[in-house]
């Protein structure tokens, strides 16, 4: 998290056909926080200086040696800029980059504990699922003179490589941010469907043929929208080559970590996809953690990048661009050179206005469609009418949140990409109190209901399986993520009209990237991951903070619930208190069990009085969910 601006990621990650968060559209979240003055200082403790001890003397600790020297006279630009930024084959993250004024205040997370993905700061703190791309990011802003978004797009660049199988820059995201002039802005580079899509093309075709495979590959979109948000809204004092070349370095040699050498282990593709085996299983044998790995085609891709921009990678011309148009094809995909093109060079970025909410006087911003944002705010909107402080984590509380994600997922069913359908009556009704209020009165203390009850009128671990053998690139699967007529998705969610494929269009998301302010300045940044849960982590991270008053530590890690209406279980984590899944069944609810629900990063600013009463402290907590193995960094 930042001190001078603020940014939310979130990765939407492709998974497998497993039951826990990893299936088919995980994620990961990043945060980031820096101050006003941050040049090369002694500072160590969870910053850059650390990466000599995961990584070898060369490579990646070099360049990032070279960085520090070329700008340790720079003084870092004052910034408040607040920034959700969702990746999607793919990972999700968070960042956070601000140094307001005012006297915002929250519940205090608890002293760091040991070994957990906790970071207490006051300058500067990233939040990511791996610690090395928090490092890269806090060196960033720390000692570089670069804000959130500089940050954001070099740590999202590293998590493509150490979380290749949820994230990198053959997937696409979404990017929130609200400035300290109080503009918010949410820039859209979702992938979208080839130019030869059509919603009957999975017809007399297998189901994992939208999963798995060249077909199941969109027009990734990530590498347009990281350029973009740099150009637009980047401090102007890190070249675009200083954000790109640590990722490129660390593709050449780096050492499996622990949730890498799990999915390596867990995913029959590996020494099936000639690509993926080449990197992952040379010689048949799969990599464990601790051992180490090159990829030494995707390196040589991000160097292009770093000194030829996206268009390296998405122009007609480029011999990049062409070798993975070959790669896609050989696999059975559909993605032609000018559909990559395209993407960078006809406006497919798109720069839309975000969602907004308000829960007992605080401001939410967040995703509206294609993604999941507008469902958070809904179930708020439900769920303010009761009384959850004082309820605090209970039965009866656990029951209003499921059957608020009840009617919220019940609407989501109309979303879809907005240049395809028209949404304004729809969003209109789902950011409504008073649609709410209707819906509301529809619900019971001691009793659920049938899913027709909730009707109203008003993606995969190592993406595609396929790994392009030029570039080095995972593909995403993200095909799976539109509604093909009659078949329900990896997620079991029921086909919809609103989100069949078209080309050029946008498949529905629930990634809901989230900005929260007080008063006007940022106070809570929410990410998660997890294809439909990410709703499910958002919601329920953003009422452990606000209504049961807990640190930001044990709000994420706390124990979830899940509802989406179909299929109609309610679910729980491993660990779930047994008396309140009793309590929920004896109301009618049909309970299952998930290992995981959803993957949660998150930033909380704490106001604190100075000794001067007239100066105010901040405290930053940074976290990173302990379901990812997930480190934050801080100064």
């Amino acid at each position: 998290m930042i001190d001078d601006a603020r940014i939310l990621g979130n990765h939407k990650e492709a998974g497998n056909n497993n039951d826990d968060i990893y299936n088919e559209d995980g994620s990961g979240v990043t945060t980031f926080y820096s101050d006003e003055e941050a040049a090369l200082s002694g500072h160590d403790d969870g910053g850059v200086l650390q990466i000599g001890s995961f990584y070898s003397a060369g490579g990646l600790r070099a360049w990032l040696a070279y960085l520090r020297r070329k700008w340790f006279k720079r003084k870092r630009l004052l910034w408040l800029l607040a920034v959700v930024l969702v990746f999607l084959l793919l990972v999700a993250i968070i960042l956070l980059a601000t140094l307001p004024s005012g006297n915002s205040s929250g519940a205090s997370s608890p002293a760091p504990p040991v070994g957990a993905g906790y970071v207490r700061a006051q300058r500067g703190a990233v939040a990511t699922e791996n610690g090395l791309c928090s490092d890269i990011g806090t060196t960033i802003m720390r000692d570089l003179g670069g804000n959130a978004v500089d940050a954001a797009v070099a740590s999202c660049l590293c998590i493509g490589v150490l979380n290749s199988f949820s994230s990198g820059i053959g997937g696409g995201g979404v990017l929130l941010l609200h400035t300290k002039e109080g503009h918010s802005e949410l820039i859209d580079f979702r992938e979208v469907a080839p130019s030869a899509a059509s919603q009957d093309m999975y017809r007399d075709r297998p189901v994992e043929a939208s999963r798995t495979g060249g077909l199941s590959v969109a027009v990734p979109g990530e590498l347009a929208g990281l350029e973009y948000a740099w150009q637009q809204h980047g401090s102007g004092h890190v070249a675009w080559k200083d954000l790109v070349m640590p990722s490129a370095q660390l593709a050449r040699n780096f050492t499996v970590p622990a949730l890498l050498a799990k999915w390596i282990a867990d995913t029959p593709e590996i020494v099936v996809d000639p690509g993926l085996r080449s990197v992952y299983a040379p010689d048949g044998v799969r990599k464990k953690e601790g051992d180490t790995v090159s990829n030494p085609r995707l390196a040589d891709t991000l160097a292009l990048v770093a000194e030829n921009g996206a268009s390296a990678f998405y122009s007609r011309t480029s011999s990049l661009a062409q070798q993975l148009v070959a790669d896609i094809q050989q696999a059975g995909g559909i993605i032609t050179a000018d559909d990559l093109h395209n993407y960078l060079h006809n406006g497919t970025v798109k720069v839309r206005t975000p969602v907004k909410g308000f829960y007992r006087g605080l401001e939410v911003l967040s995703a509206g469609p294609p993604f999941g944002g507008a469902c958070v705010v809904m179930a708020l909107n439900l769920l303010e009418a009761y009384n959850l402080p004082l309820l605090g984590p209970t039965a009866q509380a656990y029951h209003w949140v499921a059957e608020a994600l009840a009617f919220a997922y019940a609407d989501r069913m109309g979303l879809a990409d907005p240049q395809f359908a028209d949404l304004h009556n729809l969003t209109h009704a789902m950011l409504s109190k008073e649609h709410a209020g209707r819906l509301r009165r529809r619900l019971r203390a001691d009793k659920t209901f049938p899913y027709t009850h909730y009707e109203d009128m008003v993606n995969l671990i190592f993406g595609s399986k396929v790994l392009s053998p030029s570039t080095g690139v995972v593909l995403n699967s993200q095909m799976d993520d539109f509604s093909i007529p009659g078949r329900a998705n990896a997620y079991d969610l029921p086909p919809s009209e609103a989100n069949f494929i078209r080309p050029g269009k946008r498949p529905l998301s629930s990634m809901s990237p989230s900005i929260v302010l007080k008063d006007g300045e940022v106070y809570l940044i929410v990410g998660a991951s997890g294809g439909s849960r990410i709703i499910t982590g958002t919601l329920q991270t953003f009422l452990n903070v606000v209504d049961y008053r807990q640190g930001l530590w044990k709000a994420v890690s706390r124990p979830r619930v899940h509802h989406q209406l179909l299929p109609t279980d309610v679910y729980t984590e491993t660990g779930f208190a047994q008396d309140i899944i009793r309590e929920l069944a004896q109301r009618g609810h049909q309970m299952g069990r998930k290992e995981e629900i959803a993957v949660v990063q998150a930033v909380l600013v704490e106001s604190k009085q100075a000794d001067d009463e007239n100066a105010a402290t901040r405290v930053l907590h940074a976290v990173s969910d302990p379901r990812k193995h997930g480190r934050p960094a801080g100064f």
